[in-house]
């Protein structure tokens, strides 16, 4: 079982800029420009969480415990970047598979069901022109909508957003 996933730091730009955002609402006044960079990293943490991507450059930790045949919650990532230790802190060599242009990795590995062991990895940020886009529509609804939580729209826009996440969704 997946437990404790943590972005343990992050760094990057966001993936919409305030300029670029101000520009799609139609804005062209300051006022809101606070709300605006709240609005844009919303956005991003909702696709980040709904698809399983990284948006921005991130090193993740989590735990999981008993038999492991798992991916990794967040990507793409590089093969190179994943180190996996026991809670005696023995390191461990999972199986690794996929990758290739998606840097969707899993883990495989006999583990014991008592035993509860840690995975570290970095990733890179993904890009892609549907999820810039997706991005605006999110903004766009939680700005006409005066919410500060994609999951708290509803209607089109938010809908449209949706649909434009749904192929880069890990399930």
């Amino acid at each position: 079982m997946v437990e404790n996933i943590q972005i343990v730091s992050e760094s990057g730009a966001e993936p919409i800029t305030t300029s670029e955002a101000k520009s799609y609402l139609q804005i062209d006044f300051s006022d809101d420009d606070t709300l605006i960079d709240q609005l844009i990293k919303e956005a991003r943490q909702f696709i980040e969480e709904y698809c399983r991507i990284s948006l921005t450059v991130k090193s993740v930790r989590m735990d999981i415990s008993g038999l492991v045949e798992n991916d990794l919650h967040y990507y793409p990532i590089t093969k190179s970047t994943i180190a996996m230790t026991d809670s005696s802190a023995g390191v461990i060599t999972p199986t690794i598979l996929g990758g290739g242009t998606s840097g969707k990795y899993y883990i495989s590995f006999t583990g014991s069901d008592t035993e509860t062991y840690s995975i570290a990895y970095n990733t890179t940020a993904y890009t892609g022109r549907d999820l810039k886009t997706a991005c605006m529509l999110l903004i766009k609804s939680m700005y006409n909508n005066g919410t500060i939580e994609p999951e708290d729209v509803e209607g089109d826009t938010y809908k449209d957003a949706v649909r434009l996440l749904n192929p880069y969704r890990l399930l």
